[in-house]
């Protein structure tokens, strides 16, 4: 098959640059040995081409098998495919081997596409992929449309503005500055070692299904971590759930299990405690929206007085903006589920995981995440320490350019035609994340207080791209509303 074929000859191995240099040099003086040897060229496919009449080279194309396309169109169609995938429309490999055949037919080009199902053959992809190997089959992580919208250049250019601002009042060193996150611990199965063929896997995780345990972490740009916290879904606090934790945690419990304004105010008492802050020494801490941190009164005025300044991110760009997301997060995370499963794979037969065992798994991982590389790298890739917003080019925010220019973000349409200006009014239950309308960064004399950024509507890109060159069919994808979801449909399927 096509995509088998091995040469047979190592003909015209040496580019068209190296023979041109070669062609130069022998007409500039130098001998054709040594110009053959010096650019890599074989002297009688050198002689060849001396014998041609003055210009640039022009190389008569090898073997039976051609390209549907010529280069320039193969690299249209890859910057299309990977605009799309900027975007989180990424495309499956039906989807480009149905544009192929589209595109072939739009521009008039002669072609062995499959004219029954209208796409090229799985052959055509697998050398098309071949000739690009930047392109890579990945599993698309589910991104909702509010991150995609979130992360836009309004707000993410406020929101380096503010903190540009910040330190233009008071310089923060990195071991002054910090960030706190929750992560919810639930057991998770590893990859194993099984048989072909086999049609599911099974791996014994924790008997708690749907129960979690909430652990806050929070490092400076310098690579102090302060003690986790622990919240447990109890009504009473029980010591045994304190064995093998991190020296230094503190613990709570709530009913659910989550951070609350109570457990948030605790555990700010708990930072305090292990930061210092003074009015010489203050301290800038860094979290997300969520109403136990924002909503907070008693820990803004704790902050106030502890001499504690604190930044909100914008809603929706923790992915991108919170330096524990982007490091600490996914180690703790890959080293809980390792030390679960080797406890269970070392524990007799019947041994489950339990909340008894959080803070001793929690512990081992901690142990092995809390590096001061892992939280130098976490505040870089944040853009914060050391401070350069340009880091994020217009590839991170092509999704929210794409989603503006298509008026996507607007209004909902209710059933009676009309605009539904509320959450409520859909029945969805509105984001825990502060919404705080404050235009104005608060000034006070004593560093202290929380900073929020303004929420803005999604601003439209004036700069548009030139059109290809190469005729694509509209309407191959077009975007559908179902059930309030915006979604991304192919023509092929609309017409079935």
């Amino acid at each position: 098959m096509v995509r088998n074929y091995v040469r047979k000859t190592c003909r015209q191995e040496c580019t068209v640059a190296q023979l041109d240099s070669a062609i130069r040099a022998v007409r500039n003086g130098c001998s054709k040995t040594e110009a053959a040897r010096s650019f890599g060229v074989p002297k009688k496919t050198l002689l060849r081409y001396l014998r041609q009449v003055e210009g640039p080279v022009i190389r008569r194309e090898l073997g039976s098998f051609k390209t549907v396309f010529n280069p320039a169109q193969e690299q249209q169609l890859v910057n299309y495919i990977l605009d799309m995938c900027r975007t989180f429309y990424g495309l499956t490999p039906k989807d480009v081997r149905s544009m192929a055949y589209q595109m072939a037919k739009a521009n008039n080009i002669p072609h062995p596409f499959n004219h029954e199902e209208k796409h090229a053959g799985t052959d055509w992809f697998y050398c098309f992929r071949k000739r690009f190997p930047n392109l890579v089959l990945r599993v698309a992580e589910p991104t909702s449309m509010e991150r995609a919208k979130g992360f836009n250049r309004k707000s993410v250019g406020d929101y380096f503005q503010l903190v540009s601002n910040i330190f233009a009042e008071h310089f923060y060193p990195p071991d002054k500055f910090y960030n706190m996150d929750e992560f919810g611990v639930l057991t998770k199965a590893n990859r194993v070692v099984a048989e072909r063929g086999q049609d599911q896997v099974g791996g014994m995780v924790s008997a708690e299904k749907g129960v979690t345990t909430t652990v806050v972490f929070a490092m400076s740009a310098a690579g102090d971590f302060v003690p986790p916290m622990f919240i447990f879904p109890w009504q009473r606090m029980n010591d045994a759930l304190k064995v093998g934790a991190p020296y230094g945690s503190t613990f709570a419990c709530n009913p659910s299990g989550w951070s609350t304004i109570d457990t948030c105010t605790k555990w700010f008492d708990h930072f305090l405690t292990h930061t210092r802050p003074t009015k010489e020494e203050p301290v800038l801490l860094l979290f997300d929206g969520h109403k136990s941190h924002t909503k907070n009164l008693q820990l803004l005025e704790k902050a106030r007085r502890n001499h504690v300044r604190i930044v909100s991110i914008p809603p929706h760009t923790s992915h991108k903006l919170q330096p524990c997301d982007l490091t600490l997060m996914a180690s703790v995370r890959s080293h809980c589920n390792s030390a679960s499963h080797s406890l269970l794979r070392h524990a007799p037969p019947g041994r489950l995981v339990t909340p008894y065992d959080i803070c001793s798994l929690m512990g081992q991982a901690f142990s092995l995440s809390a590096s001061r590389s892992t939280a130098e790298n976490g505040f870089r890739r944040a853009a914060l320490v050391p401070f350069n917003p340009a880091i994020f080019t217009d590839e991170d925010f092509a999704s929210a350019d794409y989603l503006s220019q298509m008026n996507v973000g607007q209004a909902p349409i209710g059933n009676d035609g009309s605009e539904v200006r509320d959450e409520e009014e859909l029945g969805v239950q509105p984001e825990q994340e502060e919404l705080v309308d404050v235009e104005q960064v608060q000034n006070e004399q004593e560093p202290g207080g929380v900073d929020h950024l303004v929420p803005v509507e999604l601003h439209t890109v004036e700069d548009t791209k030139d059109q290809s060159q190469i005729i694509i069919e509209k309407d191959v994808y077009f975007l559908i509303q179902d059930n309030g979801e915006i979604k991304l449909q192919s023509i092929n399927t609309a017409d079935e």
